[in-house]
């Protein structure tokens, strides 16, 4: 029997079809509600404390959740919004008798079908919550909050669009036209309850006899982690609730008209959505905290802005200030609705989301009456400097800076300080590497995926290094290895415990990758864990141990490592391990003396040419063996041809070049390493040219071939070329 959460195949349907959902209610509330409602009002006549009441009320309607959970006891949270919805809807059918109305009986029907409105939309606004929160987990909630506003405001600019298309004919530009809007807005609202009731959903509505929206806000105000959250919230909600009043501001004191007032709310609407999208990649990881600080230290400013703006400002710096205003407070909003989506408790989630309206709801009114009331004490107050809605505007800052006050008391687990936030947004490297991290995690593409894997590397920002860290705790993660190889080419010595801890685990799967990084990260505790390391079985932990070790600097192991490279266990890849570990730690280079007898054996040609080039790589010689090999291996004689060019610049290599030619045509290897050894023996070097000088000396005729007798004569020249031309 399945329990009341979802699977993840239901979460997936239940979010593509509430999706769709938030896409026609976006179009349907914007139809139905806001502007339009304002509008309709203004042209019937209403009064300033009557259109607060029309800001108000569709949170006043909050007032009936004090009886809501216990009517709606057991019914299906999905079922519940459904019937909601659909009500509310066919109650706009009625404003159809503004035909037949006039003055303030049709203010009066407006506010009576509104309010209707209002308060059947109530019903259906607690369980939306819950059943958001059951379509998401708290990892992401920023994003889907953002996601969700998005489509939203997305949907707004949209239906604004429309509105102002309409109201812009001349046939619609009087009531007739706002009435056709509401229609639309009556068919965008059936198609959203016809797609919320398609979302799975298994649970019902919980109501504990005794457990009402009064105790439990006792209860919450009580916890400072919750109470702060509610402050917050509805701190936020009041700012909301008076930046409204800058539609009749707009419409009143700027003197803009009906179908200008649609585009100002489609550049609200933009600002909303463009806040959405810079936010989403940060709310996240950032917190609310303190990106919240910043906005509402934004928005205080620009309350005051509006508060003095002279009446006759030109509508473009109106708009302008307008998207900025309302990108602050879009920005707010989401912050809010994301950390009251993750305070909903598992228990009483209806009581308590109604507790959240209901006092919305009683704050709400107080406010949209208070800011009525200011507006007509601004009507009766003359000052040169200030409007009739400068005291509403002042008001809102004040509520700004105490958004700003009650974040400091946040508990936003996770959330970075303001400082570290700001340094994020300022600084150019920060940002980019944060937005690295961001579409790293969000693309599927394994070739773009490592292709900003590789930026987040070489990165030496902060957030790279804590995104590292957060990618090794991860027991199978595909990136592990190639950060693990990128700690070694930028060291981060903040992650040296996490690299041992990976290095000493014998089960982990990156083990030699992390034994390879800690080459980067010279200091005695490194050294003493490397030591422990070259005896381990395997020969693959060993070799890698003994080139980490010397590349750490410590030279004490030498013997030992020496004795490990004998190993016949020993393949291709430890070989080379050990043998750079060898060259690093024997400074004076004797390890050369014994080269071409090492390089020879019987596993093969191409294991000689490697421990050979790798030699001329160690020593930086040039060109590179290898590249000489390469060429000898794509065609016969075009690196014995290379080799010689380049040693023509050495008159005794001159001089015989085309007999060494014909040695090497005709496989006359002992004659090529006769005469290296007859022009080593008449000079005296020191350091590794010394020993590599002893080492053709003292090659094994046995073990010449091709491979070996193009080193004797590329060691040879290499010999004398630091003599005669360096």
């Amino acid at each position: 029997m399945k329990s009341q959460y979802l699977s993840q195949k239901e979460k997936a349907l239940g979010l593509s079809e509430y999706m769709k959902h938030i896409t026609y209610n976006g179009l349907g509330i914007n139809f139905l509600a806001s502007t339009t409602v304002y509008l309709m009002a203004i042209h019937c006549g209403a009064s300033n404390l009557q259109l607060g009441y029309i800001s108000s009320v569709i949170h006043l309607s909050g007032v009936i959740l004090i009886f809501l959970p216990g009517l709606i006891h057991g019914m299906n949270l999905v079922k519940v919004h459904y019937y909601a919805w659909i009500f509310r809807g066919l109650i706009c059918i009625f404003y159809g008798l503004l035909f037949f109305t006039s003055g303030q009986n049709a203010v009066m029907l407006i506010l009576a079908v509104y309010t209707g409105f209002c308060l059947i939309r109530t019903v259906g606004i607690p369980v939306g919550q819950p059943i958001q929160q059951a379509l998401t987990n708290q990892d992401n909630l920023g994003e889907f909050v953002t996601r969700l506003l998005n489509r939203a405001h997305s949907m707004t600019l949209v239906s604004n669009t429309i509105s102002f298309i309409i109201l812009s004919t001349r046939v619609f530009q009087t009531l007739t036209g706002l009435l056709f809007i509401q229609l639309l807005g009556i068919a965008a609202n059936t198609m959203a309850a016809r797609h919320i009731n398609r979302v799975p959903c298994r649970e019902s509505v919980i109501y504990q006899s005794g457990r009402n929206i009064f105790s439990l806000l006792k209860e919450n105000l009580m916890r400072r982690e919750t109470g702060t959250v509610l402050t917050i919230h509805w701190m936020g909600l009041s700012s909301v609730i008076l930046l409204t009043f800058l539609i009749p501001f707009l419409k009143k004191v700027i003197a803009m008209p009906d179908n200008m007032l649609f585009l100002y709310s489609f550049v609200a609407s933009l600002a909303a959505v463009f806040s959405g999208y810079l936010i989403k990649p940060f709310v996240d990881r950032i917190g609310s905290k303190p990106i919240m600080i910043l906005s509402s230290s934004f928005l205080a400013i620009l309350s005051l802005v509006w508060a003095f703006v002279p009446v006759d400002t030109h509508w473009g710096a109106i708009f302008l200030l307008s998207f900025l205003t309302l990108f602050s407070q879009a920005m707010i909003i989401i912050l809010t609705a994301r950390l009251v989506l993750k305070m909903i408790p598992e228990k009483d989630k209806i009581t308590y989301t109604s507790m959240v309206h209901f006092f919305s709801a009683i704050i709400a009114l107080l406010l949209g009456l208070f800011g009525g009331y200011l507006i007509d004490l601004g009507e009766v107050t003359s000052h040169p400097y200030l409007h009739d809605y400068s005291l509403v505007f002042m008001t809102q800052g004040v509520f700004a800076l105490g958004i700003i006050v009650s974040c400091y008391f946040l508990e936003d687990r996770g959330s970075l300080s303001v400082r570290e936030t700001t340094q994020i947004l300022l600084s150019t490297r920060d940002l980019k590497a944060y937005l690295d991290i961001y579409q790293f995690n969000l693309t599927t593409n394994p070739v773009k995926k490592k292709t900003i894997l590789l930026a987040i590397g070489l990165s030496d920002t902060n957030v790279a290094t804590e995104e590292i860290r957060r990618i090794l705790r991860n027991p199978l993660s595909a990136e592990k290895g190639e950060l693990l190889k990128s700690l070694y080419a930028r060291p981060r010595p903040v992650l040296l415990d996490e690299i041992i801890q990976e290095a000493s685990d014998v089960h982990s799967y990156h083990r030699a990758r992390a034994i390879f990084a800690l080459g980067a990260y010279p200091n005695t505790r490194v050294e003493q864990t490397l030591i422990t390391f070259l005896d381990d079985p395997s020969p693959d932990i060993r070799s890698t141990a003994a080139k980490s070790l010397a590349r750490v600097g410590n030279v004490s192991e030498l013997e030992k490592v020496i004795e490990l490279f004998k190993s016949p266990a020993n393949k291709i890849w430890e070989g080379m391990n050990f043998f750079v570990a060898i060259s690093i730690m024997d400074k004076s280079g004797q390890y050369l003396s014994d080269l071409f007898e090492t390089a020879a054996s019987n596993q093969g040609d191409s294991r000689t040419q490697t421990i050979l080039s790798l030699s001329s790589r160690l020593l930086g010689m040039s060109p590179p063996l290898s590249e000489i090999y390469q060429l000898e291996n794509d065609h016969p004689s075009k690196g014995v041809k290379r080799l010689l060019e380049e040693a023509k610049q050495i008159e005794i290599f001159n001089k015989v070049r085309k007999s060494l030619k014909e040695h090497f045509e005709n496989q006359n290897f002992i004659e090529i390493l006769e005469w290296c050894r007859s022009i080593l023996v008449e000079h005296t070097f020191d350091g590794h040219r010394k020993y590599l000088k002893n080492s053709i000396l003292s090659q094994p005729e046995e073990t010449l071939n091709l491979s070996t007798a193009l080193a004797t004569a590329y060691f040879t020249y290499q010999i004398l070329k630091a003599d005669i031309l360096e």
